[in-house]
């Protein structure tokens, strides 16, 4: 698990402006609840979460605009695969 967090946070890039609220880590998942700046942030994180081969999906989901902090909210689902256990 504690690699499983390395990873995501070694693949994020640091001027991308995202903040996980959630995290849930089962065996050959990970689903994170998150917020960012705008639509774009959260694409680029897909697509970086996506170059790890342990990751066998990536999907962004319920992205919506939160009118609370500004910006948007999300959710990440990952299918872990077998190299990143």
């Amino acid at each position: 698990m504690l690699e499983i967090l390395r990873q995501i946070s070694a693949l994020t890039p640091a001027g991308l402006d995202v903040s996980f609220d959630e995290l849930t880590i089962e065996r050959q998942s990970i689903v994170a609840r998150g917020h960012t700046s705008d639509f774009v942030s959260a694409d680029q994180l897909k697509a970086e979460l996506a170059k790890f081969p342990g990751f066998q999906r990536v999907l962004v989901t319920d992205v919506k605009t939160d009118a609370r902090r500004g910006g948007k909210t999300f959710t990440v689902s990952i299918r872990i695969g077998e190299t990143a256990e």
